[in-house]
């Protein structure tokens, strides 16, 4: 830790690296403007990542005047399993070199239990691996508070769905509506992000971060009056929830 320095100045902050990781949130338009800045401050054979967990990596790079230079490095945070798991994606013009690289610095990055292990993806695609595969069921669960709600429930009545508003609030709900977004324009209009969900990031409500979210946080990072499990709200959504 006595080692790390804090940098405001991009241009300061990058130009003796050689390997450079941005985790900005997920807006393709402000990673492109820190790609470019990147490509133009950093030495030439610096290696340029990205923590997206969405996004093109060939889109992210492309103004950065080194395509083959930069790929994308996704470190997964909840779960146990996830939690050990990073995932390296190529762009189109990524070179083995990069990615070879990138291997040997994602394995030496420790782990808060578990061992790391690392996955590198053929070629890109939208949401990775671990996000192709779990959003489905992130916008199933938007669609199913939508339509709680507009069933004439309160969301004060939907403590059965108390881990999904915790989970979403501690990623924060502006990186779930940006994905959404994402997915929404380059996947299918069906991941559309919902009505409540659009409401909440409106109004400022993006996550566990800012201390309140679907839920209310304190500063201990503990739920402040969550919904409470009704019995009539929790009976309407079991046959949802069903996994048969």
């Amino acid at each position: 830790m006595s080692r790390l320095k804090l940098e405001t100045d991009i241009s300061e902050g990058v130009k003796d690296a050689h390997f450079v990781m941005e985790a900005v949130t997920e807006k393709l338009e402000l990673k492109q403007k820190i790609f470019k800045e990147l490509g133009e401050y950093s030495p030439p054979n610096t290696i340029l990542a990205s923590n997206t967990s969405a996004m093109s990596i060939t889109k992210i790079g492309q103004h950065s005047g080194r395509p083959e230079k930069v790929i994308g490095m996704h470190f997964h945070t909840f779960f146990p399993i996830l939690g050990m798991l990073i995932e390296i994606t190529p762009g189109e013009k990524s070179s083995d070199e990069s990615l070879k690289v990138s291997q040997m610095i994602a394995q030496k990055f420790p782990c808060l239990i578990g061992k790391r292990f690392t996955v590198q993806l053929e070629k890109e695609t939208a949401g990775l691996i671990a996000n192709r595969i779990s959003l489905p069921s992130g916008i199933y669960f938007e669609w199913l508070i939508d339509y709680t709600l507009d069933s004439g429930f309160s969301f004060e009545q939907l403590g059965a769905l108390n881990f999904v508003f915790g989970l979403t609030d501690s990623i924060g709900l502006d990186t779930s509506y940006n994905i959404l977004r994402y997915f929404e324009e380059h996947v299918s209009p069906d991941f559309a992000p919902g009505k409540l969900l659009t409401k909440l990031i409106n109004a400022g409500r993006v996550g566990k971060k800012v201390g309140k979210g679907y839920l209310d946080w304190n500063e201990n990072g503990s739920i402040e009056n969550p919904p409470l499990i009704d019995e009539k709200a929790t009976e309407f959504l079991m046959p949802h929830l069903d996994a048969e």
